[in-house]
């Protein structure tokens, strides 16, 4: 978004460079969260990998449920 908005500023070769690197990465269909390392779940941020599994709004709404229950007993 940043890169959007400041259309007018020109990249230095450096980050312009990093920029297509993960460009090229979003391309090959690579999830977001793994370009990124990081995902938010359930207000918490965790860091991913490709050897994790994505934290996903229904998995929240899961555990939202499991926790309701649990406290009903």
């Amino acid at each position: 978004m940043y890169l959007y908005v400041h259309f007018d500023q020109p990249l230095e070769e450096q980050e312009l460079t990093a920029f297509r690197e993960l460009v090229k990465k979003r391309a090959a269909r690579l999830p977001v969260a793994y370009i990124l390392g990081v995902k938010e779940f359930m207000g918490l941020d965790f860091e991913v990998t490709p050897a994790v599994l994505i934290p996903r709004p229904d998995t929240e709404i899961l555990v939202e449920t499991a926790l309701q229950r649990s406290w009903a007993l």
